[in-house]
């Protein structure tokens, strides 16, 4: 697939290693990427990171991030601003799970009666299934974070839903499945599971 291909582009946040892509330098100048793609942020985000805002959330590891990978985007006219939930189309909608930065945001896929997660950094690591309380530093709202991984995992085991976590190892996904008083994670092709989140046949 040609960089021309893609139609559509969606950002779960605004930290540099989830919008670096946004933008390639031509000449100097960032530029889009995907030159005939509309790109989707979430309004409580770009608000959040706007550098022209006067409520700047102060931070020192994502200084250039937006007017790099941001706002020539805007600048070329190819940036829409939703407010979440927003439906992408009939199976695809963007829903909020914030805390991680206060607009971060989430996939979810549904089709044929199988249901998928895209959830950025809701999660970083297995473990948080489990025990949402750890976290990595640099949450804007630490107490919003753990209510969202709460509600995720709990919508994940109900739907015996997909997970696709931006920071979890190869191969990238699994479902959710309960043992004992421990959620933990399937990669992969993992087994069906039940709607009480138990392996079938386990």
């Amino acid at each position: 697939m040609a960089v021309e291909d893609v139609d559509i582009v969606f950002c779960t946040h605004l930290h540099h290693d989830h919008c670096g892509w946004n933008t390639t330098q031509v000449d100097g100048a960032w530029v889009p990427t995907f030159p005939n793609a509309t790109y989707l942020f979430v309004d409580e985000e770009y608000r959040r990171w706007d550098t022209s805002g006067s409520d700047l959330h102060p931070n020192d590891f994502n200084p250039s991030t937006f007017d790099e990978c941001v706002r020539p985007i805007v600048a070329a006219g190819q940036a829409t601003i939703v407010a979440t939930p927003f439906t992408v189309a009939p199976c695809l909608t963007i829903e909020a799970a914030p805390g991680h930065t206060m607009g971060h945001a989430l996939l979810r896929l549904e089709s044929d009666g199988v249901v998928g997660y895209f959830s950025g950094d809701a999660f970083h690591h297995p473990v948080q299934l489990t025990r949402p309380e750890l976290h990595l530093p640099g949450c804007d709202d630490l107490a919003a974070a753990i209510a969202a991984r709460r509600d995720l995992v709990r919508r994940a085991l109900g739907e015996g839903a997909f997970l696709f976590p931006a920071h979890f190892p190869a191969p990238h996904y699994g479902r959710l499945a309960v043992d004992g008083d421990e959620v933990c994670f399937l990669p992969g092709g993992a087994p069906e599971v039940n709607s009480t989140g138990a392996v079938i046949g386990h």
